[in-house]
């Protein structure tokens, strides 16, 4: 072997037979591209807006804070002071749709990593996502419900949101029990 010539070794894990560790594959995988550009349009207005950036902070690992949040118009910020990272959108009265007019897509601020908890993880968002559950398994539980998201989701719900989540969808696909009495 010449002094200019490179030996490529393939070197393998021997303990990889044995011992696989694949990367968890989540339901929230998809949220991370969520947001992706100047000009998208989001049809189901405001509330459809809201629901993707808290999708998408919640698997990108940031969190936000609002400085315009009207049925008109939309602006999150990164939460970190000085960080570049935001988004503006506003309604298009023409066709009723939300659509992003400004985008600063790169945090600055390093805080972007996710984690298995995260305050944007709410009742609403649970009830959401659990919705096609409750419909078919009406005795769902909301410790049923911890463990299905851990699992499903790589998110550790509180208690607390897991059972609101689990009334909310429970109302609105059988009615509210304390008012049909």
């Amino acid at each position: 072997m010449d002094i200019g010539e490179v030996e490529v070794v393939n070197r393998k894990d021997p303990l990889e037979k044995f011992c696989q560790h694949p990367e968890p594959r989540y339901l929230t995988d998809g949220w991370a591209d969520l947001i992706e550009e100047v000009g998208q349009e989001f049809p189901g207005g405001v509330k459809e807006f809201r629901e993707v950036l808290q999708k998408f902070s919640i698997e990108n690992g940031f969190e936000y804070i609002f400085v315009k949040n009207d049925k008109y118009r939309v602006t999150a910020n990164c939460v970190v002071v000085g960080c570049e990272w935001h988004v503006h959108a506003i309604l298009n009265r023409t066709n009723g749709a939300f659509c992003i007019k400004d985008l600063q897509y790169d945090h600055n601020c390093g805080s972007t990593y996710r984690t298995n908890k995260h305050k944007r993880v709410t009742s609403t968002l649970i009830a959401n996502e659990i919705a096609s559950i409750v419909e078919k398994k009406s005795k769902s539980t909301p410790i049923n419900m911890v463990d299905f998201f851990l699992d499903k989701y790589g998110l550790d719900l509180a208690y607390h949101n897991a059972w609101l989540g689990v009334e909310k969808e429970m109302g609105e696909l059988y009615g509210d029990y304390e008012r049909s009495l």
